[in-house]
């Protein structure tokens, strides 16, 4: 038990450090929630719409320090069967919060079928982030 316990606070230790020193963040956009630190990082998630015309997607957290910027991109991509080449992505969304704010979004993106990407850009950001966005079946 002690050499757990010893295991944990080193683990700790060095978490903390490397946090202190480069920042960290964890977790997977629409997934895991986004556990950030300090960090100067970058965060997406790619959802393909076949059967909707708009992705709805969400957010919520505080940011506790730095600035969260969120980004909406929207391409058509290339059709082998429709013998469509693919369009250029176009930003189609922008929000950016600061320090001390709550984020409570609820957006959906209406651009018809094709593919949507989120971005999350965290700059010297610290905060706990959950990103809600559809499962691919329900695309």
């Amino acid at each position: 038990m002690r050499g757990l316990l010893v295991f944990v606070v080193i683990l700790a230790a060095v978490f903390f450090g490397i946090g202190e020193w480069k920042g960290w963040m964890v977790g997977i956009p629409g997934q895991i929630p986004l556990m950030v630190y300090k960090s100067e990082a970058t965060a997406s998630a790619v959802r393909r719409t076949v059967n909707r015309q708009d992705l709805p997607f969400s957010l919520q957290g505080t940011v506790k320090s730095g600035t969260v910027r969120v980004e909406g991109y929207f391409k058509v991509p290339q059709s082998f069967q429709a013998g469509k080449a693919a369009k250029a992505e176009k930003m189609v969304f922008e929000k950016e919060f600061s320090k001390g704010e709550t984020i409570s979004l609820n957006e959906t993106l209406k651009k018809g079928q094709g593919e949507y990407r989120i971005v999350i850009k965290f700059d010297n950001t610290s905060g706990i982030f959950k990103v809600g966005l559809p499962k691919g079946i329900d695309l």
